[in-house]
């Protein structure tokens, strides 16, 4: 076999995807390629994680420094970028409200007229005294 297909064979062989006799094909063919059957055999030996990662005693002042460490700037230097975010937020609100027209006080009906429109025994005088431009999307008979 060539390099990259040994290469190949070894990345399936650690996922799992050969099979036994496979995996001593693949030990076979590695006699001819020291290097790769080096690295083959250091990823077949487990890491002891105590070895590699050693335990350190912690105590609270370590806590704290660490805490003190990621919380102390982002308290410090938030001043800094949450008033002007919040009033540029409340300009934008009040300018696109302001610009969009939506809170006019000529459409919106009193409400006394609300009553009688909500409240009317008529039916004739619901479908016929209504302002057009407070409701603009009713049409009568499928007008």
């Amino acid at each position: 076999m060539k390099r990259i297909e040994l290469e190949i064979k070894i990345t399936e062989a650690l996922d799992g995807q050969l099979s036994p006799q496979e995996v001593r094909e693949l030990e076979a063919a590695l006699e001819d390629y020291p290097d790769l059957k080096a690295d083959w055999l250091l990823l077949q030996t487990p890491i002891d994680l105590k070895v590699a990662f050693p335990e350190e005693p912690v105590d609270a002042t370590m806590v704290e420094n660490l805490r003190q460490q990621v919380h102390y700037p982002l308290l410090a230097n938030a001043h800094r970028w949450v008033i002007p975010y919040l009033m540029a937020a409340g300009i934008a609100t009040i300018a696109f409200i302001g610009l969009s027209g939506t809170f006019k006080t000529d459409d919106i009906p009193d409400n006394d007229y609300l009553f009688e429109w909500i409240y009317a025994t008529d039916t004739e005088q619901i479908f016929e005294e209504f302002d057009e431009m407070v409701f603009q999307d009713f049409r009568l008979n499928g007008e």
